[in-house]
């Protein structure tokens, strides 16, 4: 098989290449990502004149916005969700402006040369992502701002898999699979949305019964190993975020649900039911928590005000952890954290070294901050050896 071999299962589409740089001039390899004007594939915004006719606007829903599907450009922030694949073969104008080039279409499985700006790769392993201002292919980089209501920049979207060690940048070949990859929107402006509505909406869903009656049963399951990593980094599996805007009245606005039903007639011998699980736990033995606080939970309530005083108008219950035995599922019966909870001094463990803490609430009001540790008498004074 010749050094220009193709992966029989490419696909492959002849597209207009436009950049929004007009002075960008394309190389096989690169990636390009579909435009999103409204006009055609010749960028004409207006009907051409034809035998005499008056030309009239182009308008959504009228199919001649041909741009969109046979025009490409270098990837942008507005455009980067919209991967149109990597340049296969220029054409007569030699990938300047205006040229018909042929590219490897996004997602097909297939394994195609592209510019890959990583000097190493591990094969089969190391992803490759479509970046912003650029056509080379290189790490999924992201802001990920700490929380607030606006995006952090999102500057790429993972889109193939390695399948060549590289020593240098360069070309390298590359297996088209998006597919694998959960990337749903960019920043706010650039975000997927939905249209509104008073139904009921979904995104992503999924409905999984399991047979099996032994074993693990697991709808999903998200694992990450974090390398060492410097200081002031902030790292973990999974964040969730909802934002509250303008005026909720009368509603329950969750920012995480999990729950478990018990059905009729279900019965447990022994086992256990867990609503959410929460653990730390020591992998290896002695670990050095010298410099660290260690929460197997914690939750905070951050209140803003802009003055010393108490809050104008202050919710009516801050934090409140109870079991309900009502079947209305309207009076908390019994708190597991009560107001009265007393602070038991680490000290009553000689063998504790820093703060560990079972369950954390903090309040923060004013830029003052409360915190509200809960410990058992029990687990504090027990010699476990930790």
């Amino acid at each position: 098989m010749s050094s220009g071999a193709i992966d029989p299962i490419a696909q492959t589409k002849r597209v207009f290449w436009r950049p929004y740089v007009t002075t960008i001039v394309l190389k096989p390899g690169d990636a390009v990502c579909y435009r999103l004007d409204a006009e055609d594939h010749k960028k004409r915004i207006v009907d051409p004149t034809h035998l005499g006719l008056v030309q009239d606007t182009y308008a959504e829903g009228e199919q001649e916005m041909t741009s969109r599907l046979f025009c490409v450009e270098e990837p942008l922030i507005d455009n980067i969700d919209q991967f149109a694949g990597i340049v296969k073969s220029l054409g007569p104008k030699a990938g300047a402006d205006g040229d018909m080039i042929e590219i490897f279409k996004a997602n097909s499985g297939a394994v195609v040369p592209a510019n890959v700006v990583l000097t190493a790769t591990v094969t089969g392993r190391t992803l490759l992502a479509v970046m912003v201002d650029t056509r080379t292919l290189g790490s999924p980089t992201s802001d990920i701002p700490n929380f607030g209501i606006t995006a952090g920049s999102i500057d790429s979207k993972v889109v193939g898999i390695a399948m060549e060690e590289l020593s240098a940048a360069g070309k390298c070949w590359v297996k088209l699979d998006e597919n694998q990859f959960i990337h749903q929107g960019g920043q706010i402006g650039q975000e997927f949305q939905v249209a509104a509505g008073a139904v009921n909406v979904t995104v992503n869903q999924m409905n999984v019964q399991f047979a099996n009656t032994a074993g693990n049963c697991q709808m999903l399951h998200y694992r990450a190993v974090l390398s060492v990593g410097g200081a002031i980094c902030a790292r973990g599996v999974y964040r969730f975020e909802t934002f509250l805007k303008g005026a909720h009245t009368n509603q329950a606005n969750y920012g995480l649900v999990n729950h478990v039903d018990l059905s009729t007639g279900y019965e447990n011998v022994g086992g256990h039911i867990i609503g959410l699980a929460s653990t730390v736990r020591s992998r290896g033995i002695n670990p050095d928590l010298s410099g660290a606080l260690v929460y197997a939970f914690k939750s905070e309530i951050i209140l803003t005000k802009d003055g010393p005083a108490a809050l104008d108008d202050p919710p009516d219950v801050i934090t409140h952890f109870y079991l309900n035995s009502d079947s209305t599922g309207t009076t908390p019966n019994y708190f597991l954290v009560a107001p009265d909870v007393k602070h038991v001094p680490l000290e009553a463990n000689a063998k504790v070294k820093r703060t560990v803490c079972a369950l954390s609430m903090t309040i923060r009001v004013g830029g003052t901050p409360y915190h509200i540790p809960c410990y058992t008498l029990a687990e504090l004074t027990t010699d476990t050896g930790a």
